[in-house]
């Protein structure tokens, strides 16, 4: 009987308290996706984790208010940048725009160009993880509305671009150190342009721990998943840092 309280009392605390590691900062790892086919991809990648081919990557069964399970979009981004001489490309990201267009939604969050960095210094990995600072700016608005939002934080911000991404993801979670990610894979337009990406995103960790400031424990768990892909997937993946800001202000 007291054994089985206290597992349901750790499953409580495993799902009520959540530590953020890095809060207010995106911790993400990119791939290029050469099928350019994200929903098969992910679907894989389930079928994989269920027969026991990720150990000890499991489908998350919970991620407090965030639903579970595999999830899809299709939707349009606005770049937004500022200009800056010292990037190639003229402009430095400041945010990106979630839109609905039939509905007049948009969703703006803020993500500071200047602030990448990589995670553990980018030792031991062939595509680091990024560390960026982000901020969402929570409800969906109107078009008017989010224009005023991100002038009001950056009065010299410019449109750079608009692209189309298609988004296949689901929530996984690494049973021994307790921390969650996603992992997804896009496709997005622009003109005749397309990348397609698979991304591995870091959560949070279920329940009360210390957070790791450092990095490094956070980094094993990436290095984990990236040995995976790399070792079953490298048919279809190949190690990438490029970001989408990146790839929409490249040349040709």
């Amino acid at each position: 009987m007291h054994c089985e309280k206290h597992e349901c009392e750790s499953r409580a605390l495993s799902t009520t308290f959540f530590t953020k590691e890095f809060p207010g900062f995106e911790v993400e790892s990119k791939w290029r996706l050469l099928t350019e086919n994200p929903v098969p991809t992910i679907l894989q990648f389930m079928t994989d984790i269920h027969f026991g081919k990720w150990t000890p990557i499991q489908i998350a069964r919970s991620m407090g208010k965030l639903p579970v399970g595999l999830r899809y979009f299709e939707l349009q981004f606005d770049f937004w940048g500022i200009p800056d001489t010292v990037s190639v490309s003229g402009y430095r990201q400041v945010a990106m725009v979630a839109i609905v267009p039939e509905a007049n939604m948009h969703q703006v969050a803020f993500k500071k160009g200047d602030s990448t960095k990589l995670l553990c210094g980018g030792k031991g990995f062939s595509n680091p993880p990024l560390v960026r600072q982000e901020e969402r700016k929570g409800n969906w608005v109107k078009e008017s509305d989010s224009v005023v939002i991100l002038l009001k934080r950056f009065p010299d911000a410019e449109k750079v671009a608009t692209i189309t991404r298609q988004k296949c993801y689901v929530y996984i979670h690494n049973t021994k150190s307790y921390r969650n990610f996603s992992i997804s894979a896009d496709l997005c337009r622009k003109g005749s342009k397309t990348l397609s990406q698979v991304e591995i995103e870091y959560k949070g960790r279920n329940g009360l721990w210390l957070p790791d400031t450092t990095g490094y424990q956070i980094g094993s768990d990436f290095m984990l998943m990236h040995d995976i892909l790399s070792e079953q997937y490298r048919t279809i993946v190949m190690p990438t840092t490029q970001t989408k800001f990146e790839w929409i202000t490249e040349e040709g």
